[in-house]
C-alpha cells in the first residue's frame, strides 16, 4: 500500500504561452498522452520571457495524493 501511494519527487518542465494568473504553489492538471504524463502537479517556479518569443517556462512537482 505504501508503494502505490508514494511519489518519487517526480518533476516536469513545461514551455507554453504565458498564463499570467498562475503563481507558485498553484495546483495544475497536466494531460499529455505523447509523454505519458497525467495527473495533478504543483507549480514550484516559473519564468516569463520578455523578448518577442512570448513563452513561459513552468517547473512543477507531482502533487501527493492523500492516503
Amino acid at each position: 500500500m505504501l508503494y502505490t501511494h508514494t511519489s518519487y519527487n517526480e518533476t516536469i518542465a513545461l514551455t507554453t504561452t504565458p498564463i499570467y494568473y498562475l503563481e507558485p504553489n498553484t495546483l495544475i492538471k497536466v494531460e499529455d498522452k505523447d509523454s505519458d504524463i497525467s495527473g495533478d502537479y504543483v507549480i514550484k517556479s516559473y519564468s516569463i520571457n520578455l523578448d518577442g518569443s512570448g513563452t513561459m517556462n513552468i517547473n512543477a512537482t507531482r502533487a501527493m495524493k492523500t492516503i
